[in-house]
């Protein structure tokens, strides 16, 4: 028999996966309440600073949104909607230490 496959059947194993698959169930994927549209800022969460980002492009159901610089329009990159958050908190009240907050108007 081989054994990679009786290990992979395995009490211990289906237990430790549906373990991980539960726990993947349970994050919160739509964590940003607020809508992304084209024309936010938001500014960087880096405690060493870093630019403010101006949304460009972006489309509803896309992972990605098309951003610039928000000070003079340069650098255009991509970056993945889960960077961008409407609060500078954690769930658990923490400051967020990576990504970008949606500033106000």
């Amino acid at each position: 028999m081989n054994y990679g496959i009786a290990v992979l059947l395995s009490l211990p194993f289906i237990a430790a996966l549906a373990f991980y698959i539960r726990a993947l169930d349970n994050r919160n994927w739509q964590e940003t309440p607020v809508p992304i549209e084209v024309g936010q800022t938001y500014r960087s969460l880096d405690p060493r600073g870093g630019p403010q980002i101006l949304i460009v492009r972006y489309e509803p159901g896309w992972n990605r949104a098309n951003v610039v610089d928000a000070q003079n329009g340069q650098r255009p990159r991509s970056i993945l909607v889960t960077s961008l958050h409407s609060t500078a908190t954690t769930r658990g009240g923490k400051p967020r230490r990576t990504g970008y907050v949606l500033e106000e108007r």
